[in-house]
């Protein structure tokens, strides 16, 4: 599964890019490929790094979230309801229930389901912010939507996760 994150972000942050090889040699477009290789290769993190690493991963979503806020402007929101209405609907609602009719016609068990179920209800993660102000777009629009979709998350995942029940 973290093969194919690395290669799915990796490949998304080239086929986004306005500026081509420039994002590719950012951050956000060398990790996922650093982290492959070295995943692939065989290393692994030094045993004495292991706890701070492990209390950076815990804070990723406030820091996130923090970044997010930090650029959002509620006004930005208004330029396109209709588009960010029907984001947060798909991803809210329609999302899950997808994901409800592909656990039953796979015939997953409960507790796939339950899991499949759980992520289809996420709420948009917080690098949206990053990667759309990075790109040259909007990202106060995108940092709405990241807060407005994190708060429907509260709803979403039990509407989600009552829908296999």
């Amino acid at each position: 599964m973290g093969a194919g994150l690395a290669i799915c972000i990796g490949a998304s942050v080239g086929a986004l890019s306005r500026w081509g090889l420039s994002l590719w040699l950012s951050p956000g477009g060398l990790i996922p490929w650093g982290t492959l290789a070295a995943n692939l290769l065989g290393f692994g993190l030094p045993a004495w790094s292991v706890p701070t690493v492990t209390r950076i991963g815990a804070s990723s979503i406030v820091l996130g979230l923090m970044a997010a806020g930090a650029g959002m402007q509620f006004g930005h929101l208004s330029q396109a309801k209709a588009l960010g209405g029907s984001v947060l609907l798909i991803r809210h609602v329609l999302t899950p229930l997808v994901a409800l009719g592909l656990a039953r016609a796979f015939g997953l068990s409960a507790v796939q389901s339950s899991i499949l179920l759980a992520f289809s209800a996420l709420p948009t993660a917080s690098s949206a912010y990053v990667l759309a102000a990075r790109m040259g777009y909007n990202g106060g629009y995108v940092a709405g939507l990241v807060t407005l979709s994190t708060m429907l998350g509260m709803a979403s995942l039990p509407f989600a996760l009552g829908l296999g029940a």
